[in-house]
């Protein structure tokens, strides 16, 4: 019907005249003589026709719908087997018995659908392929489409021209060339570089230390030290001297009011006897009274200060992007007073100021900018320090 209405005519023309009609073409009812039925093999079933056209049969029809949890009414339901501790997935047993089954169950009913495709033909049954497949009886157990279930070479197969119409190269082109002042305006349009790539990538939310991790160079080689070091116990030990410091009063720094503090801290349960035993009341006594911890009578102390700001990103990363990156971190010590703001962080390390300065002046920085956001104090105002409390040493961050 449709080759009729569009008899002698151009594809504008002929799409000009669906167009005026309304997008509507009339079609013959069933029961005319000489109309074409197109039609489902299931919706078939039953009906008799004089020719008979079957399509597609090289269209694969295995494997379409398939349920991660099979079920068979005989054996139930088949999940995967999950190995837990090396982190794999295999099928299991029962899985490949019921997915055999199921397969060979739906080969059946194509079978059985495809004999009753062709069993509609009173006169004649045309069928099409869209290749000529080799027929294998042994891979026809296992057919995935039509096309495996018999030896098409033996029907005489005959090569269909396409009708003119469906020639890739027409004489008339459908489509014009490119319009090369409207290709480069919807370029500009539409293919615009975006202007905000650089905050693409750019984290919402960070803490300070993942902030150093970004950009860092991974060693080559893992440092292995035969000699040397204190292992877990200098582990311990920087720990024991870090609660020490979150716990006392930087005004007392003779050895025996350091002894008095940390019998007071063992009594109240604030540190274990494990801990004060690693402690040197000496070694405290020269820690606190290095010149960075003077001054700190009667002034604000914020001990393990928790922050959470906004800050440029171009300022604490190596990006151009302006936009505000949250960041959170804990200072080690906060101090407010007459001498403006202190930042004291400590380290528990044997390397040189050198190194602790070149490797945690970033960090110190970042300190440095969430205080004065937080506080609105200028950042002029802000002193950074590195107290290595294993060396008794201070570093001053700029």
């Amino acid at each position: 019907r449709l080759a009729e209405e569009g008899a002698n005519l151009s594809v504008s023309a002929f799409l000009q005249k669906i167009k005026t009609g309304g997008y509507e073409v009339s079609a013959p009812a069933p029961a005319v003589a000489d109309s074409i039925k197109i039609t489902s093999m299931h919706a078939s079933k039953g009906l008799e026709y004089p020719i008979v056209i079957i399509a597609d049969i090289c269209k694969s029809f295995k494997g379409a719908d398939y349920a991660e949890i099979p079920f068979d009414e005989e054996y139930g339901f088949a999940p995967k087997a999950f190995d837990t501790e090396n982190l794999i997935v295999n099928k299991t047993l029962l899985r490949r018995l019921i997915k055999r089954k199921s397969d060979e169950e739906e080969l059946k009913n194509e079978l059985n659908l495809f004999y009753v495709a062709c069993t509609r033909a009173m006169c004649r049954l045309h069928i099409l392929a869209e290749e000529l497949t080799p027929y294998d009886r042994l891979a026809a157990l296992d057919a995935k489409r039509y096309s495996d279930l018999f030896d098409m070479g033996k029907f005489m197969p005959e090569r269909v021209t396409p009708h003119a119409e469906f020639d890739p190269s027409p004489d008339e082109p459908i489509i014009a060339g490119a319009d090369e002042f409207l290709y480069k305006k919807i370029e500009e349009r539409f293919a615009k570089p975006y202007a905000h790539a650089n905050s693409v990538d750019l984290p919402v939310k960070s803490s300070a230390s993942a902030i150093l991790r970004m950009g860092a160079d991974e060693p080559r080689y893992a440092e292995r030290k035969l000699f040397g070091g204190e292992g877990e116990t200098g582990a311990e030990r920087g720990i024991a001297y870090h609660r020490f410091m979150e716990l006392c009063d930087f005004t007392v720094n003779s050895p025996e009011g350091i002894r008095a503090q940390l019998d007071a801290f063992l009594s109240k349960g604030l540190m274990s006897e494990e801990q004060t035993a690693l402690l040197n009341e000496a070694e405290l006594s020269e820690i606190l009274r290095m010149p960075v911890f003077a001054g700190l009578a009667g002034a604000e102390l914020k001990r393990e200060q928790e922050f959470l700001c906004r800050l440029p990103a171009n300022e604490i990363l190596d990006v151009t992007a302006d936009d505000f990156v949250l960041v959170q971190g804990a200072i080690d010590l906060l101090a407010v007073g007459k001498f403006g703001v202190k930042i004291i962080d400590y380290k528990y390390s044997d390397k040189s100021d050198g190194y602790l300065k070149s490797t945690y002046e970033k960090q110190l920085k970042l300190y440095k900018k969430a205080a004065s956001v937080i506080l609105g104090v200028a950042e002029s105002n802000i002193s950074t320090t590195i107290v290595n409390i294993r060396l008794r040493r201070q570093v001053e961050i700029v």
